[in-house]
């Protein structure tokens, strides 16, 4: 199997838009080449190939690159699957720079962390550069959580997003979706996150460890806890199940606030094993809310079934 081009540089394209390119397979040999499988490395790119490609011959394989969500340099590889003993396989590369449509920043996500407040409202700029939009309507799954408006900086070119954080406790993950009249970029998706916590917060609130399978390596935690007013705390009490986990702490560089390390004891836990306990964590002051850690336990084993 030859393949005379393997990559194809498309330069530039906007964003939204599909490339297409035809790759040639030559067989060489004296025996019918059988294409067995062409695999893309993402489900961006689509493939069609001709399964069997005569002595002499030449065979064709088309990639069309879905081009939606992508911006700056972009590569992809394709490989090619065949019967052929010398060269069973084959890769192919779509390369090159996408052309950015709408410009959203500082970043295309939101997150309210902290005490509700200590929440500013937060701002989404978005610019229009290879072409003239317009924003044509707005969506959310996050009506009761926050709020938003969008002004119109200069019509068809800045719309601006402003985002308000409406809770007070609790933890809340969705979006803003901005419809346009841009065929090729229909819909901008502005995702939110928030975590509101009271003066003193825990973060991740649920945590893995253990062997997951028995390929993988032993799994620890890490667990944050933090004075959102800035102020000095210590950790007075941590309750746990002594058997099954080991928990260690240190303070955290730069902040007032703690790092606990969670690791499992294997040796106590059964191969099979997937169970939930809690860490319960008390500081000094003390918080003004319960702050708990869900923590799942696994031992998958050591070899396979």
């Amino acid at each position: 199997m030859i393949i005379p081009e393997t990559v194809f540089d498309f330069g530039e394209a906007d964003e939204g838009s599909v490339v297409t390119h035809e790759f040639t397979v030559r067989n060489t040999g004296k025996s019918p080449l059988q294409i067995h499988k062409v695999s893309p490395d993402c489900g961006c790119t689509l493939a069609s190939f001709d399964p069997a490609v005569l002595p002499g011959g030449e065979g064709k394989v088309i990639l069309n690159l879905n081009l939606t969500g992508y911006k700056g340099n972009v590569q992809k590889v394709t490989t090619v699957y065949s019967n052929d003993p010398a060269s069973p396989r084959g890769s192919l590369i779509m390369r090159g720079k996408v052309r950015t449509l709408i410009e959203v920043s500082p970043a295309s996500h939101i997150s309210f962390r902290g005490m509700a407040q200590q929440q500013s409202e937060q701002v989404i700029e978005l610019k229009g550069l290879a072409q003239p939009f317009r924003v044509t309507g707005t969506e959310s799954n996050l009506e009761g959580s926050v709020s938003y408006r969008l002004e119109t900086v200069e019509e068809g070119r800045h719309y601006r997003l402003r985002v308000t954080n409406l809770v007070e406790r609790g933890e809340y993950i969705g979006h803003v979706k901005l419809l346009t009249d841009l065929p090729a970029k229909g819909e901008i998706l502005v995702r939110v996150t928030g975590v509101l916590e009271g003066r003193i917060g825990v973060t991740p609130k649920t945590v893995l460890i253990g062997r997951p399978s028995f390929q993988q390596p032993l799994r620890t935690a890490k667990v944050k806890v933090v004075s959102h007013l800035n102020e000095p705390i210590r950790i007075a009490r941590l309750v746990h199940d002594m058997k099954t986990m080991q928990v260690g702490q240190q303070p955290l560089p730069g902040q007032n606030g703690f790092l606990l390390e969670l690791k499992p004891l294997m040796e106590n836990l059964p191969q099979g094993t997937k169970e939930e306990t809690v860490l319960s964590i008390e500081t000094e002051p003390p918080a003004d809310e319960r702050l708990e850690v869900k923590v799942i336990l696994i031992h998958a084993g050591t070899s396979s079934p």
